[in-house]
């Protein structure tokens, strides 16, 4: 699988199907967070690590494919409601994921 150093959003379809929501909260200046399936946090990023597609929206959806697939457990963060989470680590996340399947 190819991740692009950036997650590129596609806000045209925010309510469709599985992939996990982006809702951009307005009292987060430079963070967007991110509600992925089969994760019960809200997994925050940088907005420079996002690409968006259309800034007229407020709620976006990741187009990346395979993140609906996923299911991550974040162990490390069990205790917490948000997770604050760089895109290179999530990439690790999910590729160490992909390999437990």
């Amino acid at each position: 699988m190819n991740i692009n150093d950036k997650v590129l959003i596609n806000s045209n379809d925010c309510y469709s199907g599985n992939n996990g929501i982006v809702k951009k909260f307005s009292d987060r200046t430079s963070n967007v967070g991110v509600e992925i399936e089969g994760v019960s946090k809200v997994v925050w990023f940088y907005e420079s690590d996002l690409v968006i597609q259309d800034t007229q929206k407020k709620i976006i959806n990741i187009s990346e494919k395979g993140l609906s697939d996923l299911s991550i457990e974040l162990n490390d963060y069990c205790n917490e409601d948000e997770v604050n989470i760089s895109v290179n680590d999530l990439k690790k996340l999910i590729t160490l994921a992909r390999q437990a399947l």
